[in-house]
């Protein structure tokens, strides 16, 4: 479970009082090492350690985006969202220290289940989009000292920022873009992932929190379809598909309480904000309902079935961001993400190539896959179980028309106490 920039450094680094272990991401502009902090009497504990490249330390409106992802994260306490532990300098770079979480993130999981062949399970999807809105929830719903709402938007809900851990956790991650209603932002820019933007993000108008409910939307769409929702050849077609919210119909799921999903999921993905669910629990509760009607499965276990039957190297490309500290899955390098995958950039015609993608607030590990992840070792025994039983058949038919007796009555075709018999 380790993206191709991880490596094992060869022995722990000290950086401040934290000891670096293993570079598990890097990015344009920060880089993220699974690191172990030590205290009295033998306490450790292992973290993720992001921290800005030498060369970013010098530009004033990443530093200050990083500033604000601390600011912000260490203000949002909840199960769902990565936390983070500590905030400060060292050797002259700012560092984050979060919770370092064991498993993939959903865009790598995505990656996983498609080059199977498989599907998503739809139960799986439901459920990490309703644990998506439970930490949106959170942060839509806090308030300042003063007890007035901040109207905090994350504006990148995106598969990269949602980690899975091992477990069958799902955490949302990368406040670093998340804004305030109070916070400005420069006219003309676009900030996040075009394809998952809402309308009226990717029109540069204000935003608010159901502009987040269309981003899961998305998200869920893509889950439950396998396919992407908004792709074109450059940033510009992907951008007038959002605008449009040009909405393909979900193809059969043959699931039961289909008819549920349809249209949760249509009316997460309303052009007009008006007509989407007001807020993340209203959003959330179709989808507890259909998960209810599944009562005879465990969506956080087949998960972490899921994210745990993968091993290997994360695929992603040079653009992919760190994230906060999971571990992701081997699987053949993707190609480069396409434009609309990538994170910030002007808005309008343009022929230099975009900007390198914000680094993603939480570097991670991956690992993927539950229903694809089908044990090949009860297929070989099965083969070998069926090889075994046509050589007995052609053995015996070959008895049978001897003249004379063999010496031998039968021979044991597997050792003593041997569990090994084909299934009824």
């Amino acid at each position: 479970m380790r993206n191709r920039h991880a490596r094992l450094l060869s022995a722990p680094q000290r950086f401040g009082k934290y000891e670096l272990l293993e570079l598990v991401g890097k990015g344009g502009m920060a880089e993220v090492f699974l690191a172990r902090a030590s205290g009295p009497k033998g306490f450790a504990r292992q973290l993720a350690i992001k921290r800005i490249l030498p060369h970013m330390s010098q530009d004033e409106e990443f530093v200050e985006m990083f500033v604000h992802e601390a600011k912000l994260s260490a203000a949002l306490t909840h199960g769902s969202i990565v936390p983070i532990y500590e905030f400060g300098e060292v050797d002259d770079q700012l560092v984050l220290a979060m919770e370092y979480v064991d498993g993939t993130n959903l865009r790598t999981l995505q990656r996983e289940v498609r080059l199977r062949c498989d599907r998503f399970p739809p139960e799986v999807a439901v459920y990490v989009a309703a644990e998506v809105l439970r930490a949106l929830g959170h942060a839509h719903a806090r308030k300042d000292h003063d007890g007035s709402p901040l109207g905090l938007v994350h504006r990148d809900v995106s598969p990269s920022n949602v980690l899975l851990s091992r477990g069958g956790e799902v955490k949302l991650c990368d406040f670093g873009i998340a804004k305030a209603a109070s916070r400005h932002t420069v006219s003309g820019r676009l900030k996040g992932k075009f394809s998952y933007m809402s309308p009226e993000q990717a029109n540069g108008k204000a935003v608010d929190a159901r502009s987040d409910l269309f981003s899961v939307g998305v998200v869920l769409w893509e889950m439950l379809s396998g396919s992407k929702l908004f792709q074109g050849d450059s940033d510009l077609s992907v951008l007038d598909q959002v605008r449009a919210a040009e909405i393909r119909e979900l193809p059969p799921l043959g699931v039961h309480g289909e008819d549920l999903l349809r249209k949760t999921v249509e009316r997460a993905l309303q052009p007009d904000p008006a007509d989407r669910f007001p807020d993340a629990s209203t959003f959330a509760t179709p989808l507890r309902t259909f998960l209810a009607q599944a009562a005879d499965v465990d969506p956080s276990q087949l998960l972490a079935a899921l994210v745990s039957s993968v091993d290997g190297t994360d695929g992603s490309s040079p653009e992919a961001t760190p994230q906060s500290g999971v571990a992701p899955s081997k699987v053949a390098p993707e190609p480069p993400a396409p434009e609309a995958e990538r994170t910030t950039g002007d808005v309008g015609p343009r022929s230099e190539a975009p900007k390198p993608p914000q680094v993603s607030a939480e570097a991670h590990v991956a690992r993927s896959d539950l229903r694809a992840a089908i044990p090949r070792r009860r297929a070989l025994l099965w083969a070998a179980g069926a090889v075994a039983l046509t050589g007995l058949v052609v053995l015996v038919a070959l008895l049978a028309s001897s003249d004379e007796p063999p010496a031998l009555v039968a021979t044991p075709l597997a050792p003593e106490g041997s569990t090994f018999a084909p299934r009824a």
